[in-house]
């Protein structure tokens, strides 16, 4: 009776443990990705014109670190002389210590001739936390203090203060092959308080080459008085091809 049971367990486990030996491993992140974007741009706010754009984004995911790099020009000129012309960079380090929560490092760098400041640095370290993960959609919320120097476009005149920062990313993955991507980014002070909204649906179109439709609304609450840009909202919608690595 004991063989007879044991034959009937073994004939049970084999399969099992059949499906275990055969298994694939399951597959690591890369440790390195990224994408570049070349496309049209479309501007409005106190720069109205259109021009070409060329981004570039760098991730690097290993343990418990999550980091982004982030290059960003945008550059025009018409008969009447430059109309456009931004350069920006952004590094982010997380630190993941608990699943949904982590530690951050920020730096943000702008040169912006046609915006209220046109030039701004902004550092800031702080807590983030997974605030929703579903199947398809995730939102992450972070915020901590910072510093923030910007100077007045066209003049001399400079300002330094202590921030509050806060930004949020909301991402939808619709289907296999689109996206949807939410950034808010506030850094709130005494002098100003500039809040960043950026909007942008990805889709695939073949391998790893994709189109992306982007808008950005920039907007600082304060217009100091010597500075030569009279609005305090600006605005830019994106179209570029975006390849992925």
């Amino acid at each position: 009776m004991n063989k007879v049971y044991r034959f009937l367990l073994l004939a049970l486990l084999l399969p099992a443990y059949q499906s275990v030996l055969h298994a694939e491993p399951e597959k690591k992140p890369p440790t390195w990705s990224g994408t570049t974007q070349f496309g049209y741009t479309g501007t409005g706010g106190n720069s109205q014109d259109n021009n070409l754009t060329g981004k570039f984004n760098l991730l690097y995911h290993k343990n418990k670190w999550n980091n982004t790099f982030q290059l960003e020009a945008l550059f025009s000129n018409n008969a009447g002389g430059t109309t456009a012309e931004r350069y920006a960079d952004t590094i982010e380090l997380n630190y993941n210590f608990e699943p949904h929560s982590f530690g951050f490092y920020r730096n943000n760098s702008i040169y912006d001739r046609f915006n209220t400041y046109d030039v701004s640095l902004i550092n800031a370290i702080g807590y983030g936390h997974r605030l929703y993960s579903g199947n398809k959609v995730t939102i992450d919320g972070q915020g901590g203090p910072g510093y923030r120097f910007a100077r007045v476009a066209g003049t001399s005149e400079k300002e330094q203060e202590i921030i509050l920062y806060l930004g949020s990313t909301l991402k939808w993955q619709i289907s296999k092959t689109a996206h949807f991507q939410e950034a808010i980014n506030i850094a709130a002070g005494r002098f100003n308080t500039m809040s960043k909204s950026e909007s942008a649906l990805t889709t695939d179109i073949i391998g790893n080459l994709g189109l992306q439709i982007s808008f950005t609304i920039t907007h600082n609450s304060n217009i100091p008085a010597n500075s030569n840009q009279t609005l305090n909202t600006d605005y830019r919608t994106d179209v570029t091809l975006l390849f992925s690595f």
